[in-house]
């Protein structure tokens, strides 16, 4: 698909990017808060994701989201996340990025996280190297079943001109409704180790390597002989 971006500059706003045609599905891995010990190894992907600004000026996003292959029922872990302008551009000012973004999560506590960017300085004439990054900290439910999502609710920065004369742009902008995919999808795994894990109802407690719950006794216990 072809994107379209530019920076329009005035007196009343140092810049805006606009962009559309953008899919709309859904590495700064420094972690917050008290993490698991037990998780799977981290791995990176790329989802796609878009804000509308306002009635003229949307933003499309490719996000690089580094999160745990799976994660046990209740276990706390950090998603790490960095917005890239799609496609990039080049700053025509020099001055310093900052900003936020709320997110919602299903099937993990909160239900709404927040990310407090890394701010950082952006030089005119070189390609802005990303568009916010951090990491939110999210528990998984204890019940199984279902994969924690992660959707973009809203995305707020804020660009300050080194130039003084230029007028800093705070910008407020929201996920579009249509917007259904998730950004991040981690499935909450609680493997059998015996069969007495199967039994007396255990199997509706335990899942498969990708999340699914086993449908009854004899499942549980079929699968644990598929992996000795």
């Amino acid at each position: 698909m072809k994107h379209t971006m530019r920076w329009i500059e005035s007196l009343a706003s140092a810049v805006l990017v606009t962009a559309c045609a953008v899919p709309s599905d859904g590495a700064n891995a420094e972690s917050v808060g008290e993490i698991n010990s037990e998780l799977v190894a981290p791995i990176t992907t790329t989802a796609f994701t878009e804000v509308v600004c306002s009635e003229s000026s949307a933003i499309a996003f490719s996000v690089d989201v580094t999160l745990p292959s799976s994660v046990k029922p209740g276990a706390t872990f950090p998603v790490s996340l960095v917005f890239h302008l799609a496609p990039p551009i080049i700053a025509p000012y020099s001055g310093n990025f900052d900003g936020g973004a709320t997110f919602l999560a299903t099937h993990a506590t909160p239900a709404d996280p927040a990310l407090a960017f890394d701010a950082f300085h952006f030089a005119a004439g070189v390609a802005v190297p990303n568009f916010g990054s951090g990491s939110i900290t999210l528990t998984a439910a204890h019940k199984v079943g279902h994969p924690v999502e992660v959707r973009l609710d809203d995305f707020d920065y804020t660009l300050v001109p080194d130039d003084t004369t230029r007028p800093p742009l705070v910008a407020h902008c929201v996920a579009p409704a249509s917007s259904t995919g998730a950004i991040a999808t981690i499935p909450i795994v609680n493997l059998p180790k015996t069969k007495e894990d199967c039994k007396r109802d255990g199997y509706k407690t335990r899942t498969d390597e990708t999340g699914a719950v086993f449908k009854n006794q004899g499942a549980c216990i079929q699968y644990l002989h598929g992996t000795d």
